[in-house]
């Protein structure tokens, strides 16, 4: 017969254990401030995109993948067009992994938005965040009547040869056209752009990008600028936008003034110098 106690129990001491329950952590891996090295791209442009892989948890996450999508509206997802994937190494609680990948711009024009998921890993929180915001960006194309892009920096620049007349285009409106000339001995030359629509500004450069000359409008809205005493060696034309606008087409010609003399001079209309590089 089993003995009772003053409070009526069984005779079994109530027993507490002194341990507390203690809520498991887990890791939630998103993708933050994604970007683009540039939002105006040309038609198989490369091009690098960026995001942060955070895992704002409080349990530190097994190694992921982060997958890089291309959508054609702001939200990014699995369903995306995937372009490439990352490796995405273990994070303990707060932690950040920056992540970059380059790409070549879609052959078709238009607007497009890039972002970035990662892939849940075992445990984790929330599976509703792993995908970044879209980034936007814009392809044009510039190959349509000007066959000598890529040209927007010296390095690229196509020769031009004396008597010759290139047609270009000045697509998108940020667009830089870079010519090179060479000559064997001293010359004097006409550098003329010309067209149907468009502003253009005309620089000519020495092989040090030493600015020799400048000029914006010459005839109506286009540019031209004489050269004499030129000596021999490598010079550099650039031309772009004067407004900020597009040119879907423009003319650029290199010819002799025929002039002469052994020292150098410069005549180029308006007189304009203040123009830099």
């Amino acid at each position: 017969m089993k003995a009772s106690n003053s409070g009526g129990d069984s005779g079994y001491s109530n027993y507490n254990s002194g341990y507390k329950a203690v809520a498991p952590t887990c890791p939630d891996l998103v993708v933050q401030s994604p970007s683009v090295s540039d939002t105006t791209l040309t038609t198989g442009q490369s091009f690098t995109v960026s995001a942060t892989v955070k895992n704002q948890g409080d349990g530190t996450s097994a190694n992921s993948t982060l997958r890089y999508y291309r959508s054609t509206n702001l939200t990014i997802s699995t369903g995306g067009t995937q372009l490439a994937t990352d490796y995405v190494v273990s994070l303990a609680p707060n932690e950040l992994s920056g992540e970059s990948a380059t790409f070549t711009a879609p052959t078709t024009t238009g607007t497009y938005w890039i972002g970035a998921c990662v892939d849940p890993v075992n445990g984790e929180s929330n599976t509703e965040n792993n995908c970044s915001s879209g980034v936007q960006f814009t392809v044009n194309n510039t190959t349509e009547g000007d066959s000598y892009e890529p040209d927007n920096s010296s390095s690229f620049a196509k020769r031009i040869r004396m008597n010759e007349t290139q047609v270009h285009s000045i697509i998108p409106a940020s667009d830089i056209d870079w010519v090179k000339l060479n000559f064997s001995a001293m010359q004097c030359v006409k550098i003329k752009t010309k067209g149907s629509a468009g502003d253009t500004r005309l620089w000519l450069f020495d092989s040090n990008f030493n600015k020799i000359a400048f000029n914006d409008d010459f005839e109506g809205s286009f540019s031209e600028i004489q050269v004499d005493g030129l000596t021999s060696g490598n010079y550099y034309i650039k031309v772009d936008g004067s407004q900020g606008g597009e040119i879907s087409s423009y003319q650029l010609s290199l010819s002799s003034c025929h002039g002469g003399g052994s020292f150098p001079w410069i005549m180029f209309y308006p007189a304009i110098t203040g123009s830099g590089r």
